[in-house]
Formats: C-alpha cells, structure tokens, sequence
C-alpha cells in the first residue's frame, strides 16, 4: 500500500471518530478525549524514559485524569470541580515527595519529565471540554468541530503543497522530506 493511502485511510479513521466522537454528544467526546489523553501519554512516557529516567507514570496518570474530570466537572458542579482540582494540586507535590524518598539518588528529570507529561498533554486535552461548551453552558461541538476542520485542512495542504513545489528542506535530520 502506497505511503499515501494509508496516509488517507488513517486520516479518514482518525477523523471519521473524532466527528463521530463530538456529533454523539457530552459523554462519547469526554470519553474519546480521555482516552486520546491516555495513550497519548503512555506514549508520552514511552519516549522519555530511558535507563536513568524513570517518570511516575501511576501519578502522572492520576493527576491527568483527575485534571480532565475536573475540567468536566466543571459544568456540572463547581465546587465538585474546585475540590478535585484542589486534590490534584495536593497530589503533585506527591511527585516530588516520591522521588525525594526513594532509595536512589534525586534525580529531578523523573519529576520533570511525570508533571511535563501532564502539562503538555493532559492539560490542553483537558480544556477541549470547555470549548465543546457555548455561552450559556450548553453542549455545542461547532467551534471544537471548526478547530479541527481548520487543522486538517491546513496540515493537509501544506502536505500536497510541500510535496508537488517544495525545494528546500526544511531539517533533514528531524524530517528527510519536510520542506519549507
């Protein structure tokens, strides 16, 4: 199968659920968020760790899911919401109080590399709930729905505009084929 198509099929499945996704309503997009924010940051931990890294991954897991609920609940029952985030903010100095009592030596990598998990992925994730939200605190996919539409269009078309008129590239070390 050619690079292209499965490069269509792919973007026809990831897109086709995402809609489906946020169209079905409240529920089905919170869960296809979360579970986006879960592999993601598997992945997210898979990439970073190495022989002398070792990121909390149970914590880090915590806290991102403890952020999305909350930012869920939100809507729901505020102080519910102010009390989980509360919880989650307690629960990161955990992360810090772990790796200060282990046995090894401090190595702040591990703390780094757990809380920028949460930061960079479960956070942004996270906030998607308040923009599935219109003025008066409704469900409403549209604008979500625009930022996606918008993304792939872009993404898609610097795709076809870099391959056919293309000349220079852009970092052949990071990306033999993107070009600018």
């Amino acid at each position: 199968m050619s690079n292209l198509l499965v490069r269509i099929v792919t973007g026809i499945a990831y897109g086709g659920s995402i809609i489906a996704g946020l169209m079905l309503g409240k529920i089905s997009s919170t869960l296809l968020f979360l579970t986006i924010m879960i592999v993601a940051l598997s992945e997210f931990y898979s990439i970073v760790e190495n022989d002398n890294t070792k990121t909390q991954r149970i914590l880090g897991y915590l806290l991102s899911i403890g952020i999305f609920f909350s930012s869920y609940l939100f809507f729901v029952d505020v102080e519910q919401s102010q009390l989980l985030l509360t919880l989650c903010l307690l629960l990161s100095l955990c992360v810090f109080s772990i790796e200060l009592f282990t046995k090894k030596e401090l190595n702040f990598n591990n703390i780094a590399l757990t809380l920028t998990g949460v930061i960079y992925i479960a956070l942004p994730l996270s906030l998607t709930i308040f923009l599935n939200h219109n003025s008066i605190n409704e469900y409403d996919y549209s604008l979500l729905l625009a930022i996606f539409i918008l993304i792939w269009l872009s993404d898609t078309g610097g795709y076809f505009v870099g391959m056919n008129f293309g000349k220079h590239k852009l970092h052949e070390t990071i990306s033999p084929k993107k070009s600018w």
